[in-house]
């Protein structure tokens, strides 16, 4: 498999929660998930169902990326690099930030994502040069 560069990873994320209306990817009661009924979460948008399904129902309530590392590591290194991880928390934090639970705003998430290309010297595609 091979793995994804960080724009790839950020255009999946960007894009894809763009696409499904910048919802965020949560179960009732709030908790963060790789994959819901309404999408993904930056990351979920990267890797496939079957193993957003195993992080999803791992034990506890960690939802984050560098907790993957309980039993699941084998899975995150068929995606990621290590030197990926710091990058891969700042897009799971601007999601959970901006759109998680009511919190934040697209517009909010939106100026994150960008922030993110600048510190990751990546490509930004904004929706409307007005918005930004």
């Amino acid at each position: 498999m091979t793995k994804l560069t960080n724009q790839e990873i950020f255009d999946k994320a960007l894009f894809g929660i763009r696409e499904q209306g910048t919802q965020a990817s949560q179960d009732t009661s709030g908790r963060c998930l790789y994959r819901s009924g309404i999408g993904s979460c930056a990351i979920g948008h990267c890797i496939d169902d079957e193993t957003a399904k195993e992080w999803d129902e791992a034990e506890g309530d960690i939802t984050e990326i560098s907790e993957r590392g309980d039993g699941l590591y084998h899975q995150y290194v068929n995606y990621f690099n290590e030197d990926q991880l710091g990058f891969l928390l700042d897009l799971q934090k601007a999601h959970d930030e901006h759109l998680a639970q009511g919190k934040g705003s697209p517009h909010q998430w939106e100026l994150q994502m960008k922030e993110i290309a600048e510190n990751f010297n990546l490509r930004y595609k904004s929706l409307d040069t007005s918005e930004i």
